[in-house]
């Protein structure tokens, strides 16, 4: 469209939180900026080890690159700090580079503002509102897309140049106060985290039930707790082999020949990694994974090929759908029941230790009893821990950093990091008395319980903040967060100057 057509058909197309005051005027972004794509550099030069910062759409907001380039150089893509970008696919983040300089990649476009009848910061405060209801009135089938000329055809609102000043000048101060606040939401994020990771190293050294244990000494050793375990392991086993025998009409065995066969088929459980050292009090023991689990429902992958989401059948866990111990149950995906029957070994029953295996390797998650009846996909291993011990304790011994990062470090790197099940089995987890377990897993809950509550205060804070800045550009473009002054040249005189310029 040229400049002059109906802009106001354009402000209803386009939509916007942003209003326009009654002395203002609207210009298209066209006419006060320039759209510069990016180039689509080739990715056969992308390296992660020497070359220029290649931007990408994820990187508009963080202001680093993962990527940078080593080929031939393309001039005019050049960004540097301070240039206004857009990312023309996703969520159209729009930022200020807050980065070194770096090449612009396709599907990321830079505005350079062309006239000096618009503010630039005001431009940067303004476009996001834009962008987001784009976004929203925008449709797609997987990932949704937005055009230079959409971008072009935005209709600014355009105040007297002096207030233009004045608004970005009240805008920058009080987005000032509260950045202040969303750092110090940050800071206390950080010690939050580290405060988690604190909790379960104590937790899994013996350092958090010290002053327990000095005063409560085990009813049961660890040593005599993991004999019972592997005791009731091979009995579980043992009971399920007859029955199986049963089943099929055939005879038990009787002598000692014959029990002799038959109890070599018990598949004994392997040792702990020698690898991994432990440190933990005198009195625990340490045993690998596969010595706490069952021996009936053995440590298994999932479902290889799910198929389709269908409205009905079995629900299916899948890696993205564990995360911070939990499973979130809101977008399980749903397969066909046949396909769910071949994989008998990972039904759900609840209680059942959960580990990610691929990609995410090492998150975990207790499956719930109302997973009862579900199954998990292939890159999922279902730990059927034994009901002995408690699986949160195993959990919490896997998801400590130190333990965590071994575990993750022991995948191996093939497309995606990837954790057999062989390393899972023989992974190392200390064992503390059962009181002590309990004592343990009781007050870890308590100080996790705790971090929380605080992470849901400052969740809150920074919901606050953002809307406290939306606030401000609401008042802002509605014309009423600085005075107007009459002595002003009107909009209307700025925007004749802009249309001469154009």
């Amino acid at each position: 469209m040229a400049f002059g057509e109906d802009l106001d058909e354009l402000v209803e197309k386009t939509g916007g939180l942003l209003g326009k005051f009654e002395t203002w005027e609207r210009v298209r972004l066209s006419n006060i900026a320039n759209v510069v794509n990016g180039y689509a550099f080739k990715s056969k030069y992308f390296s992660r080890d020497d070359g220029e910062p290649l931007i990408r759409i994820r990187d508009i907001l963080s202001g680093e690159t993962g990527t940078l380039y080593n080929g031939p150089r393309i001039d005019g893509y050049d960004v540097k700090a301070g240039d206004l970008l857009i990312g023309m696919d996703g969520d159209f983040n729009a930022a200020r580079w807050q980065g070194r300089n770096a090449l612009l990649n396709q599907r990321v476009c830079r505005i350079d503002i062309k006239s000096n009848h618009y503010h630039p910061r005001l431009l940067s405060y303004a476009l996001p509102g834009y962008l987001n209801k784009i976004n929203e009135h925008t449709s797609a089938v997987t990932v949704k897309h937005l055009s230079s000329r959409t971008i072009q055809n935005i209709p600014l609102p355009l105040p007297p140049l002096a207030e233009q000043s004045r608004i970005v000048d009240k805008i920058d101060e009080l987005f000032s106060s509260i950045e202040a606040g969303e750092r110090a939401i940050a800071r206390a994020r950080t010690a939050l985290t580290r405060y988690r990771k604190a909790v379960l190293k104590a937790a899994v050294t013996g350092e958090l039930t010290a002053d327990w244990r000095a005063q409560n000494p085990p009813s049961e050793t660890a040593d005599a707790l993991l004999t019972r375990i592997l005791k009731a392991r091979y009995t579980a086993w043992e009971k399920a082999e007859l029955e199986k025998l049963d089943a099929k009409g055939k005879a038990r065995p009787k002598t000692d020949k014959e029990l002799a066969k038959f109890r070599a088929k018990y598949k004994t459980p392997v040792e702990p990694l020698e690898e991994f050292q432990l440190k933990f009090p005198k009195g625990w023991r340490q045993a690998s994974v596969e010595r706490l689990t069952s021996a009936v429902r053995v440590i298994s992958y999932g479902v290889l090929q799910p198929g389709d989401n269908l409205p009905e059948g079995t629900k299916l866990v899948r890696v993205c759908d564990v995360k911070n111990s939990r499973i979130n149950q809101e977008k399980l995906k749903i397969i066909d029941p046949s396909i769910a029957e071949k994989y008998q070994r990972t039904f759900l029953e609840g209680g059942e230790l959960l580990v990610t295996l691929v990609g995410s390797v090492g998150r975990t998650a207790i499956v719930p009893k109302s997973l009862q009846g579900a199954n998990v996909a292939r890159a999922v291993g279902v730990l059927p821990i034994s009901d002995i011990i408690q699986a949160r304790w195993v959990e919490l011994a896997l998801i400590e950093e130190k333990s965590n990062q071994n575990l993750i470090g022991s995948s191996r790197e093939v497309a995606r990091k990837t954790l057999n099940l062989e390393q899972l089995r023989s992974f190392p987890i200390p064992l503390p008395p059962l009181n002590e377990q309990a004592e343990i897993v009781s007050r870890v809950e308590e100080a996790l319980s705790k971090a929380d509550k605080v992470e849901a205060t400052l969740d809150a804070q920074a919901r606050q903040a953002k809307a406290l800045k939306q606030a401000v550009l609401k008042t802002a473009f509605e014309g009423n967060l600085v005075p107007q002054n009459p002595n002003d040249e009107p909009a209307s005189e700025l925007l004749k100057q802009i249309k001469a310029a154009s």
